[in-house]
């Protein structure tokens, strides 16, 4: 599963920011209460190109689903 996108978003302090969003998930296992597959989800805050700060989340998958409308109009 790959996933890209820019959207504009307003930051702190009321200034506005694009932020890109790359997903890559090759052959996603759904998390249930019995098989619990579990990601990390790597975030990055860049200004200028610079790496300013990183955070990593633990995440699961419990739905995939391709909205080919919102592709088409992406």
């Amino acid at each position: 599963m790959v996933a890209e996108g820019q959207t504009r978003r307003r930051i702190s302090g009321g200034a506005e920011g694009l932020t890109e969003t790359t997903i890559t998930l090759p052959n996603p296992q759904r998390w249930d209460i019995d098989h619990p597959a579990l990601y990390t989800v790597h975030s990055e805050l860049r200004i200028g190109g610079k790496v300013m700060d990183t955070y990593d989340t633990p995440s699961g998958v419990r739905t995939i689903r391709l909205d080919l409308q919102k592709l088409l109009e992406a």
